[in-house]
């Protein structure tokens, strides 16, 4: 388990009953990891972190953003010095891996809808905006089946709130079927990503990742261009394609 997993989980663990029908105060067990100090989580303090957590989740949903005081309001003192290090929405969400596509003929997709083009290894993929604008869609962990047979991953990300498109892949080129790339709310006005424990900001340079070239545009402009593009249809498990649709292998990307 990563450790900032960890670190969520030991904010928000629930505290414990009594058997009575009311709760009581855990044990100062918690460590938070970035000022090293203990604490005390109080019946107060769980409160203020579920509602710090929903206002993280409001707040990437529409796009706004409150200031760290209108956030941090409800909780006690020595939970608020523990938490003035962290400068972002508290929104912590895993990128979708081995996403769901279709083939062109079965996608449900108007001509004038926007989608994010991307040709991964001689593959053309669609990544509809509709299908990567909700609270958890913002980031898709794909990958293609090169000629030899090896995953390369990469990552699709999209952020409604500042219609920002950004796609990666690995610099190093290592065999993978996931980057890993999550999304952590949104950090002065940008999506903040992360991929193990390194956070960064959506179009932040990162270490270890580089950029794939992408269009956006129409879907009909799309199709046009790549009739045998598949189609990503977002959550939608009675439409998660065969194995073979998804991790074929492709024509070499070099070759005529």
């Amino acid at each position: 388990m990563r450790p900032f997993f960890r670190e969520l989980i030991a904010i928000i663990q629930p505290v414990r009953s009594d058997g009575g029908g009311s709760y009581v105060e855990p044990p100062p067990f918690f460590v938070f990891a970035r000022s090293g100090a203990m604490i005390s989580m109080t019946i107060r303090d769980h409160i203020g972190l579920a509602v710090l957590v929903l206002v993280g989740i409001v707040c990437t949903a529409c796009g706004r953003q409150r200031t760290k005081e209108d956030m941090l309001g409800g909780l006690s003192p020595e939970m608020r010095r523990a938490l003035e290090a962290t400068d972002s929405t508290p929104m912590i969400s895993a990128g979708i891996d081995r996403p769901a596509f279709v083939p062109t003929d079965q996608a449900e997709l108007r001509d004038d809808d926007e989608v994010i083009g991307v040709v991964v290894q001689g593959r053309p993929k669609a990544y509809p905006l509709a299908q990567m604008s909700g609270l958890l869609d913002h980031v898709v962990n794909d990958h293609a089946i090169d000629a030899a047979g090896q995953p390369a991953a990469f990552t699709v990300t999209y952020c409604n709130a500042t219609e920002c498109v950004r796609v990666l892949e690995a610099a190093d080129h290592a065999p993978q079927t996931s980057l890993e790339i999550g999304t952590m709310g949104m950090l002065e006005g940008e999506l903040l990503l992360f991929r193990g424990d390194v956070r960064f900001k959506q179009e932040e340079t990162v270490e270890g990742l580089q950029d794939v070239p992408f269009q956006r545009m129409t879907w009909s402009q799309w199709q046009e261009l790549h009739p045998d593009t598949e189609v990503y249809v977002g959550r939608s498990p009675d439409k998660i394609p065969s194995e073979e649709l998804r991790d074929e292998p492709t024509v070499d990307p070099s070759s005529p």
